[in-house]
Formats: structure tokens, C-alpha cells, sequence
């Protein structure tokens, strides 16, 4: 059996908390990144790290978040 400190689990738990936020966020950020400024390619660059971010903390982005407007 591994034994591992409570307060690094409640840590990993905090940052993976985290992580999911920032990456919901994400879409958001995209979409208004295209309005504002007018920049497909801005929202486009956004969309393409929240795909790898999804790929890397292995959540699967919601397919709405990940439409091109």
C-alpha cells in the first residue's frame, strides 16, 4: 500500500480544481477575444491550448466550446 501526506493529496485536488476552471474558462475567452478584437486567429490560437490543455489534464472539451463562430 502507498502511503501519500493528506495535505499534498488536498494540494493535487486544489490544482486539478484549478485547472479545471481555467480551462472552462478558455471557450469564453475565445469567443470574446473574436468579438472585441475582431481576430479569428486570436480566438483560433485560444481554442487550439484548450484543446491541448484538455488533452493534457484528460478532459474532453464540450463540443460547443470548440466550434469556430
Amino acid at each position: 500500500m502507498l502511503k501519500v501526506d493528506q495535505a499534498k493529496v488536498d494540494l493535487l485536488m486544489n490544482l486539478i480544481g484549478d485547472l479545471v476552471v481555467q480551462k472552462n474558462a478558455m471557450p469564453f475567452l475565445a469567443r470574446r477575444a473574436e468579438e472585441i478584437h475582431g481576430s479569428r486567429e486570436m480566438g483560433r490560437e485560444i481554442k487550439e491550448q484548450f484543446a491541448t490543455l484538455a488533452r493534457l489534464v484528460g478532459i474532453a472539451p464540450a463540443p460547443a466550446a470548440t466550434q469556430t463562430a
